[in-house]
C-alpha cells in the first residue's frame, strides 16, 4: 500500500475537484449499464487497510500482475478526474499519458501513470490491456482515439470502451464502428445543467434523470 497520498494542494490539473470526481463516477456508472452485454458486472475491489479514499490502494504493478482493471489513456483534466473517481471508489486502474512532466509529477505521488503513446500496441501491453475490464480514452485527438481503439481490440476484442468525442459525427462513428460509448463535453455539460435546473424547478432526482434520458436518447 502507498505511504504517500496525492496532496490536495496540487494544481487543479493534477488534482481535480470532488465535484468532477463525482461527475466521472456517474458517467462511468451510466456507461457500465450500457455495456452490460460485454461485461456482467462493474469493478469489485476493497481498499487496503488504512488506505485513503483519494489515493489508489496499490502502486503501479507489472503488466503480469494486472487483472480486471481500467486503462485510462490521457491523464489531463478529463482523465485525471476519472482516475480520482476510481481511486475514491477503490477501483483498480492504470493511466497512460504522453506528457513526461505530468507523468513524473503523478509518479512522485504514486499515481499509477505510465509514459507513452496509448496508440502504440507495446504501450497498451505495458498497461495489461489484454487483462483489463474497461478502456477509457480521455485523449482529445480523434485520430489517436481511433488508433487506440483499433490496437486495444486486437489485444482484447471484447473490452468495453468509453471514449471522448469532439463532435456528433465523431461520437456516431465511435459508437457505430468501434462499439464504444462516446461522450461530447458540451453535450454532457448541457445534460448536467438540465438535470440541476429540473431539480431546482421542483422535479426529484428520478424525474430529472428520466427527462434528461429522453433528450439523451438518439432520435
Amino acid at each position: 500500500p502507498f505511504g504517500i497520498c496525492v496532496k490536495l494542494s496540487l494544481p487543479s490539473v493534477f488534482c481535480p475537484s470532488k465535484r468532477n470526481a463525482q461527475w466521472a463516477v456517474e458517467i462511468a456508472e451510466r456507461a457500465s449499464v450500457r455495456t452490460a452485454s460485454q461485461s456482467t458486472s462493474w469493478f469489485e475491489a476493497s481498499p487496503a487497510p488504512g488506505a485513503s479514499p483519494l489515493c489508489p490502494a496499490e502502486p503501479p504493478s507489472p503488466a503480469s500482475a494486472l487483472h480486471d482493471h481500467a486503462v485510462i489513456v490521457g491523464y489531463g483534466r478529463v482523465g485525471s478526474a476519472i482516475g480520482e473517481a476510481f481511486a475514491a471508489s477503490h477501483l483498480p486502474y492504470v493511466a497512460i499519458d504522453q506528457d513526461q512532466a505530468r507523468v513524473d509529477a503523478m509518479q512522485e505521488h504514486h499515481v499509477p501513470v505510465l509514459f507513452g503513446d496509448g496508440a502504440r500496441p507495446e504501450v497498451l501491453g505495458r498497461a495489461a490491456i489484454e487483462h483489463a475490464r474497461l478502456l477509457v480514452i480521455a485523449a482529445p485527438d480523434p485520430y489517436q482515439t481511433r488508433a487506440i481503439m483499433e490496437h486495444a481490440r486486437e489485444l482484447n476484442p471484447t473490452i468495453p470502451t468509453i471514449a471522448r468525442a469532439q463532435s456528433e459525427e465523431e461520437r456516431s462513428y465511435l459508437e457505430r464502428e468501434g462499439g464504444a460509448i462516446a461522450f461530447i463535453g458540451e453535450r454532457e455539460l448541457a445534460f448536467g445543467m438540465a438535470h440541476h435546473a429540473l431539480m431546482t424547478m421542483g422535479r426529484d432526482d428520478d424525474e430529472a434523470d428520466r427527462a434528461v434520458d429522453v433528450v439523451r436518447r438518439p432520435s
